[in-house]
């Protein structure tokens, strides 16, 4: 059942008069739920506390959670929650969990470090497949150490070569190393894991390919 506004009020001025009983909320609606205000007095420096007054949350249109963000504008941090929410979709827990701890966010963009590596590292006028940008903007140089899973480029500096191939009759790169296997990607979007001289596919889903390399299926 959707969380009408009347309820997301009432949880938000829940959460707010917790901090104190004076807070004031005001909510922005947008898709998701509801970004929500609070307005609290400032406590004196007697009190000896230290307050956000205009801190940020959202109520979740569906459960009516209530998370608390920081201070951007409404929209803003409604953009950031649409943008968790499409993480969760995703992703399973585990994977979501793994890519955290190596410092992947939703919204990541390395594109910039990406081009620079590939300018540096290719032959002048080398096309970069779109398909293979677009996973190394997203995973570039992410280390999941305790599994052995490394995305290309390792830094921002590196100059190893670039490792492309032909799979298929299409261009292909190593995107990472896991453990022993290579992670690639054909310039179609096809991804394949390497063992010796035994390539599998993983199918046309880099989300899914990703999933299964870390053990963690849909």
């Amino acid at each position: 059942m959707r969380i009408t506004e009347a309820q997301a009020r009432d949880i938000a001025e829940e959460w707010a008069r917790g901090h104190h009983p004076e807070s004031q909320v005001w909510l922005h609606p947008f898709d998701l739920g509801y970004v929500v205000g609070r307005d609290t007095p400032e406590y004196g420096p007697e009190d000896g506390i230290v307050l956000d007054a205009h801190v940020r949350a959202i109520v979740d249109g569906d459960t009516g959670a209530l998370t608390v963000w920081s201070t951007l504008p409404p929209e803003a941090v409604a953009d950031a929650y649409r943008a968790v929410r499409r993480a969760a979709e995703r992703f399973s827990p585990q994977t979501l969990a793994l890519l955290r701890l190596a410092g992947w966010r939703p919204g990541r963009d390395a594109a910039s470090a990406v081009d620079r590596w590939w300018t540096r590292c290719t032959p002048p006028g080398t096309p970069l497949p779109d398909p293979i940008r677009t996973v190394l903007r997203e995973f570039a140089a992410l280390r999941m150490t305790a599994i052995g899973l490394v995305f290309e480029p390792e830094s921002p500096s590196a100059e190893e070569p670039v490792r492309l191939l032909d799979v298929d009759g299409r261009t292909a790169l190593v995107v990472a190393r896991a453990g022993k296997a290579d992670l690639i990607v054909a310039e179609n979007g096809a991804v394949y894991r390497r063992d010796g001289d035994t390539i599998q596919p993983l199918g046309g889903d880099f989300d899914r390919a990703l999933a299964r390399v870390l053990g963690h299926p849909a």
